[in-house]
């Protein structure tokens, strides 16, 4: 009588053939597919589908045109769909809230306070270089900005009228004004810039090519201390975010896609009457 009665040949022919294998390379080949292997760790079976990924640094998965291309699908459906726009409206809302960040001075010195609450109050008068928005509404695109996108730059400059002395302003930079230099850059080395950052040789960034004027043409060079890159990378080795909607951009377009062949066929069953008769009347 067999020892193991109740253990299939094909499988006892593996189990002598890994012990026979054991411990060298082709072995731990054959052990991983064949012998107390991790389901998941196997790239396909006729049951499953073959997940097209690979393991890689976050820089290569999350490329310029990968980026690009999940902001335009989901700025689209900022703009057309209701509930794009209503997480939106709640990420604002409870991030930032109705009149933006508040800054609070706690010094030992009440005095010193009180300046600085009054000087930091006048400053949120009109605190961006190219534009009349109060602090509050800046917080607010901050936040919206994040949310959509995954990421916004603020830019640190300053601002002088009239022979006075300069005053410090801030600059919101969208996603899609940081990118990789090209003609007409003001550093002409692009090899050193990745998806608009440029890194030193610890991968550490150093610079930010930014679009400056009005049509989005020219790139300057910021250095990194002038930029405020706000973003939070879900990987390391992430330079640039991509926007927290990519996982459900498929599920979104399948929805609005459905959403509008439901009402075109509602709309041709409206207009259109049938009336059917049997062959009795």
């Amino acid at each position: 009588m067999s020892e193991y009665p109740n253990i299939p040949l094909r499988y006892r022919t593996m189990g002598a053939i890994s012990a026979l294998l054991s411990g060298t390379r082709f072995g731990r080949a054959f052990d991983t597919f064949f012998v107390n292997r991790y389901e998941a760790s196997m790239p396909g079976s006729p049951r499953r589908t073959w997940l097209p990924a690979f393991t890689r640094d976050a820089r290569y998965d999350a490329t310029p045109y990968a980026r690009w291309e999940m902001d335009r699908k989901i700025r689209y459906f900022e703009r057309n769909s209701w509930l794009v726009k209503k997480i939106g409206d709640q990420f604002e809302k409870y991030t930032v809230g109705p009149f933006g960040l508040q800054v609070m001075p706690a010094s030992s010195d009440s005095e010193w306070n009180k300046r600085m609450t009054d000087a930091y109050g006048e400053w949120c008068e009109h605190p961006c270089i190219d534009s009349l928005r109060h602090m509050s509404g800046v917080h607010k695109l901050i936040a919206r900005s994040f949310d959509l996108d995954g990421e916004i730059f603020i830019l640190k400059t300053r601002e002088k009228k009239g022979g006075r002395q300069s005053v410090p302003r801030v600059q919101l930079v969208e996603s899609h004004r940081c990118s990789t230099p090209g003609f007409g850059s003001s550093d002409g080395n692009v090899a050193d810039w990745i998806d608009g950052v440029k890194v030193d040789e610890n991968g550490k960034p150093i610079a930010y090519a930014l679009r400056d004027d009005r049509d989005g043409n020219v790139w300057t060079s910021r250095p990194a201390d002038s930029v405020i890159h706000i973003f939070e990378p879900p990987r390391v080795g992430m330079w640039r975010a991509v926007t927290p909607y990519h996982a459900v951009l498929n599920t979104l377009h399948d929805l609005d896609d459905l959403g509008m062949w439901e009402m075109e066929q509602a709309k041709e069953r409206a207009m259109i009457a049938v009336v059917m008769q049997t062959w009795n009347g």
